[in-house]
């Protein structure tokens, strides 16, 4: 047909004399493309907190959940459409994700939760999504994070550099490279590895004596520091971190900030880029075999140490730059020992 009206269109016909085109069928869009739809917003939207996109790693998060509900669909054999957003679908969801897939409890709950971000956006749009989605529940488990004690925080400030110990420990573990390229950058020495591992342990002391992420920590200047306080705004969420700047038993911001004072930097520390290849070390020397640490632990040990310290929550979140009780509560850890002897003095007192 439609060869013969460009036939009939070469020909000078009059396009009203030429037959009609047959309407073409459209299929209506599925959720799974909807959900692409939504996706794509959320990589140009602005966080209104912070002023910047959404960071990659909720992106991700987004796009998994994408690619877990077509295989639930195809598992399950139950077609997601909008209509379908009810008690059925959540039930068969949770039993694929919890018993399929052998998730945590919190993985599923986050999941639903941007399942329904997505659906009310769906609502504002106008599409036709049943309004049963709102009682979708996100329960949550409270799983107590890892977070270094008191005792192996010490251990790990105790670590130093200059030992024959640790000279002995880095010159097995890091033997010197002869470099086949003259004109390529100078191999490291045994040197330049003890400066980076007291640099990764003082950048984790950062974090863990102000509660700040390491790329805050990379950020944080002298200018930051004013009146007894750290004040600087959190890179992820734009919040402002107000952090007691002072020293204690524990905690010595004061010190680890005046050593490096002297080099008269932009930065209050230098920057690390390869911190986690270092760190394993630390934690190696430290003798701290109980976790993995990373320099994510530093704020959670903070905030836990603190609240054991006895400072009231409400103040360790303003240091943290939290804003919500909830959100705050993913960042406590459990010190059982800590646990025992704070019933045991609170028992003297009765």
């Amino acid at each position: 047909m439609r060869l013969l009206r460009l036939e009939a269109e070469v020909k000078g016909i009059p396009a009203e004399e030429l037959p009609e085109l047959p309407a073409v069928a459209t299929l209506p869009r599925t959720l799974l493309e909807h959900l692409d739809d939504w996706l794509a917003y959320q990589t140009t939207k602005v966080s209104l907190r912070s002023g910047k996109p959404l960071s990659r790693n909720y992106i991700r998060h987004l796009q998994h959940l994408r690619a877990e509900l077509a295989e639930f669909e195809q598992c399950y054999k139950y077609p997601l459409t909008f209509q379908s957003m009810n008690a059925t679908f959540y039930a068969k969801y949770q039993d694929y994700s919890l018993t399929v897939l052998g998730k945590k409890v919190n993985t599923f709950s986050g999941n639903i939760k941007y399942l329904k971000n997505f659906l009310y956006w769906c609502e504002e749009h106008d599409l036709p999504v049943t309004n049963k989605f709102h009682r979708f529940a996100t329960p949550e488990v409270y799983v107590g994070v890892e977070a270094l004690t008191a005792a192996e925080l010490q251990a790990w400030a105790a670590v130093r550099a200059s030992t024959p110990a640790v000279r002995a420990y880095v010159a097995e573990h890091f033997p010197p490279i002869v470099s086949s390229n003259p004109r390529g950058r100078p191999a490291l020495q045994v040197e330049d590895h003890l400066q980076r591992i007291e640099l990764a342990r003082d950048k984790m002391l950062q974090c863990c004596y102000l509660g700040l992420r390491i790329s805050d920590a990379d950020k944080m200047s002298p200018a930051h520091i004013q009146n007894g306080f750290v004040r600087i705004h959190a890179g992820k969420t734009g919040g402002l971190c107000l952090i007691p700047f002072l020293d204690d038993q524990v905690f010595k911001p004061v010190s680890l900030v005046a050593k490096y004072a002297p080099q008269a930097l932009p930065t209050c520390l230098p920057t690390l880029p390869t911190i986690d290849e270092y760190m394993l070390h630390v934690t190696h020397l430290a003798g701290i075999t109980r976790l993995h640490v990373t320099s994510r632990i530093g704020r959670k040990t903070f905030a836990t140490l603190k609240i054991y310290q006895g400072v009231p929550q409400r103040q360790v979140m303003l240091a943290t730059g939290h804003t919500t009780e909830k959100s705050f509560n993913r960042y406590l850890g459990i010190d059982e020992q800590e646990l025992v002897d704070i019933y045991k003095r609170t028992a003297r007192r009765i």
